[in-house]
């Protein structure tokens, strides 16, 4: 059976288990884990959405967190897509958007309805749900940053 679970403390084992892949595939080796989920868990609102499979297996995770842009007039509540991740066996068939759309929805209940997020991976699976390249914001880590904007009304 597939669950699907929100986590706020990432010393959950299957996440630190999922995570660990995630990076191995990406190419990023860290000699310190338990700082990385330290830092994970001392920073303000982040929440994950882990998939699961018959309580034991993941399939996939998003890892989330509200954040705010200022200016001196404005201020604005958005969604960060973090990280995002699905185990190459359960590529293609929905788990990701499925993750994507959960994230998004609870963003929504948190009255944030502008999500952003970089990618160097998956430029058309996020065109595919929505999401439009915009140029005029500069990410830290040079990628190209993707935005939606979503009605209020969802």
């Amino acid at each position: 059976m597939i669950n699907d679970i929100e986590i706020r403390n990432f010393n959950n084992p299957l996440f630190q288990k999922a995570f660990q892949e995630y990076f191995t595939e990406s190419g990023i080796f860290l000699q310190d884990w338990d700082a990385l989920w330290q830092e994970m868990n001392q920073d303000e609102g982040n929440f994950a959405i882990l998939r699961i499979l018959d309580e034991k297996e993941v399939i996939g995770f998003i890892l989330c967190q509200p954040i705010s842009s200022k200016s001196c007039f404005f201020e604005e509540q958005q969604g960060f897509i973090r990280e995002f991740w699905v185990a190459p066996a359960y590529r293609g068939v929905g788990h990701g958007t499925g993750l994507l759309r959960m994230a998004e929805n609870r963003f929504h209940k948190q009255d944030i309805f502008r999500i952003i997020l970089t990618t160097d991976t998956a430029e058309d699976f996020y065109l595919k749900n929505g999401y439009q390249k915009c140029p005029d914001i500069i990410a830290r880590n040079k990628l190209m940053v993707f935005v939606k904007y979503s009605p209020q009304q969802l």
